[in-house]
């Protein structure tokens, strides 16, 4: 029993010196029996990311400590207590204050999160013209100048978490008691590609590479680390009970591609390791963006000041790019732990960019070298114009131009493809003219149900293979398999089908169709190394599992948050918003329609063909309220005119008229034609020749 005169804050200590000591041997025990993961991933974190971890473990172990002795009730009791604050009086000294030089003079930080690497100043220039690299200060008109920034937190449509414990646990419980099925079980029977690939009668492929690059500019959750920073092997079934950090996903025993059995003749799993428990307080498990939550390019600029001053000439404004023996590419890596072709022989190098999953695959690095090669075009013709111009200042225009380019394209050529033009309409985000858009109470924050589902649908769009093609659709070389080109680079120094075959590819074939059939390599071969089968993973069953992991709402409990949906009590109430025999398929999944996943309900709903959507109410409103949220949270917003760095009318107006197609064709070597809309793969194709220049000495302030 604890003593009457116990302080909340009392409490908090003993419990948190507990805590310390527990989680120092948890990672005891996981570095003796969890090996490193060799295989390449996406989500490596930064050494930020993994300094959030240990604040964030802590925290977590002190919360489950203070449940289990006083009941749930006493986080009400905790309330008025900074727990951070408290962490940091027990932290060794070097893991505590300190102080960092950033161009504000020396700050002394409080937060042990705090890097130079990240500026973080205690007061915000509301005047200063230009968005910072990590997104800090762009709320600045609030208390909440973190909100939206680099390594900030993923906010939650749904308001709260869903764990198991209520707090960490991966939600595995069935509603009506028993275990949900297994994510890879979900996946053969709701997402296996049909005998005949539904091509899209409509749309290439340059629809889905466009959407990944968002997805690449404005989310990148880091996956845990081991004790020593090293990523975690979470292939054995067993390392869930080793460590909370590891989720993998069982092979059913019947499934026809991974072996349900591992080399130990124990059941075998999908490795998933879960994203890095980023939490500042007590309470539930939360998630960090190890990049900015705005739509600010941060695939070609970085979230990061040491990022950003990497891939900076620091003269004239210009970005570095390789460009011996012919080349005209992103600056390459010297070595990356994720490149798998700097191996082979002989070697490819994989590439330096704001986003570290550039080489993910071949179809990134086109979209790339395309931004790359506009903001030196327009940064070599400010210098012309203004040749007394410093360095940075032409880098921040430029920048400032290309973000306000992308963003002009993202509302008014991408998304009304995916949600139609009056869904746009009712969440107040059809292109306007200049306004005042920003509202500083708006967090526009990524929301961990649009970035861990509903913006996941363009997973379904994706192809086996990446064709290469000259302008004319005439075929060159062979496409690039997908399933064998995970982390592997060797395409892109193909000199006779060169880089700019791959962007034609994208643009003149059909992508996949959106709908819950996903191509063979997505299913079964994500970071699969070359000849080895079943040492990649199912793409479709980690979107699923990932949602568990990270405590996301079924899909029933969210629809009530839709408008003009309703929870539902059977299978059979869905057939208003899906198909029977996408009905039928649940049933055969899930015992309960209680249990149905966020991500597969998404991905079975009908489509709003009358609106022109690619989604269903669901997928549609979530990301409309994302969208929203980027557009009136955003202070920089290219279309809001009290911006202090706001585009003046002959900007906005030169920015509105350089379409899409217009960017690919003035960066893509042998384009000589492109259809009028960039992502309709029949639409009437129009010369590049007649794309009026834009006009940099008309605008130029």
């Amino acid at each position: 029993a604890k003593a009457a005169h116990t302080t909340p804050k009392e409490m908090l200590s003993v419990a948190m010196e507990q805590a310390i000591r527990n989680v120092d041997l948890m990672n005891v025990v996981a570095g003796n029996t969890i090996g490193e993961d060799s295989h390449p991933h996406m989500q490596r974190a930064s050494f930020e990311a993994r300094e959030a971890q240990k604040i964030g473990d802590i925290l977590q172990e002190t919360t489950r400590i203070l449940i289990e002795e006083n009941g749930a009730g006493i986080l009400d009791t905790m309330k008025g207590v900074d727990a951070l604050a408290e962490l940091e009086s027990h932290l060794k000294p070097e893991h505590s204050r300190k102080k960092r030089q950033t161009s504000q003079g020396t700050i002394t930080s409080s937060d042990p999160l705090d890097e130079s690497c990240i500026e973080r100043p205690p007061t915000c220039d509301a005047n200063f013209p230009y968005r910072t690299i990590s997104g800090w200060c762009n709320h600045d008109e609030t208390d909440d100048r973190e909100l939206g920034s680099t390594m900030s937190e993923i906010r939650r449509f749904m308001g709260e978490t869903k764990y198991d414990d209520g707090f960490n646990s991966v939600r595995r419980r069935a509603a009506r008691g028993g275990l949900l099925p297994s994510t890879r079980d979900i996946s053969n029977k709701i997402f296996a590609e049909a005998s005949l690939p539904a091509f899209d009668t409509k749309y290439n492929h340059f629809l889905q590479q466009f959407g990944q690059w968002i997805t690449h500019d404005i989310i990148f959750t880091p996956n845990a680390v081991g004790p020593n920073g090293a990523s975690l092997d979470c292939s054995l079934c067993e390392s869930a009970n080793l460590t909370s950090n590891c989720a993998p996903i069982e092979v059913p025993a019947d499934d026809s591609f991974f072996p349900p059995l591992a080399a130990n003749r124990r059941p075998a799993c999908i490795r998933l390791t879960r994203a890095i428990n980023g939490q500042k307080g007590l309470g539930p498990r939360a998630q960090i963006n190890q990049n900015s939550h705005f739509l600010d390019l941060s695939t070609v600029y970085g979230s990061t000041d040491c990022i950003s001053k990497e891939l900076r000439t620091l003269k004239d404004g210009q970005m570095i790019m390789f460009t011996s023996d012919g080349f005209n590419l992103p600056p390459r890596a010297a070595s990356d732990p994720n490149c798998q072709s700097q191996k082979t022989n002989p070697p490819f190098l994989c590439f330096v960019a704001g986003d570290s999953r550039n080489s993910l695959h071949p179809g990134l690095i086109p979209m790339h070298r395309i931004y790359l090669r506009q903001h030196n075009k327009w940064a070599a013709q400010i210098k012309q114009l203004r040749p007394t111009l410093s360095d940075e200042t032409i880098y921040q225009e430029t920048r400032r131009l290309i973000i306000a380019l992308y963003q002009s394209h993202v509302y008014t050529e991408y998304l009304p493809k995916i949600i139609g033009l009056p869904k746009m309409r009712t969440a107040n985000i059809l292109p306007s003219p200049m306004t005042n858009t920003y509202n500083p109470r708006i967090d526009p924050s990524v929301s961990v149900e649009f970035c861990s589902a509903a913006f996941r649908f363009g997973h379904s769009q994706i192809r086996k293979d990446i064709p290469r093609t000259t302008n004319n659709n005439v075929t060159v070389g062979s496409p690039i398999d997908l399933g064998t080109h995970i982390f592997y680079t060797d395409p892109l120094y193909d000199k006779t089908a060169t880089i700019s075959t791959m962007t034609q590819g994208m643009v003149n074939n059909p992508g996949m169709t959106v709908d819950r059939q996903f191509s063979f390599p997505v299913r079964n071969e994500m970071f699969a190394t070359r000849g080895r089968r079943g040492s990649g993973v199912d793409l479709a069953a980690v979107n699923v599992q990932r949602g568990r992991e990270k405590g996301i709402h079924p899909y029933n409990e969210v629809r009530a948050r839709i408008p003009g949906l309703s929870p539902v009590l059977s299978f059979d109430a869905l057939r208003r918003d899906m198909s029977l025999e996408n009905v039928e398929l649940l049933k055969k999944a899930y015992n309960s329609v209680d249990d149905i996943d966020l991500y597969v309900g998404i991905m079975l709903e009908k489509p709003n063909e009358r609106e022109n959507a690619l989604l269903g109410p669901t997928g549609s409103h979530l990301i409309a309220d994302q969208f929203a949220a980027f557009k009136r949270g955003d202070r920089f917003f290219y279309e809001n005119s009290a911006s202090p760095g706001a585009l003046t009318q002959d900007e906005f107006n030169a920015i509105r008229n350089f379409s899409l197609a217009q960017l690919i064709c003035e960066n893509t070597d042998g384009m000589e034609q492109i259809q009028s809309d960039v992502f309709q793969h029949n639409s009437n194709r129009v010369r590049c020749s007649r794309f009026k220049p834009f006009p940099m000495a008309d605008i130029l302030f």
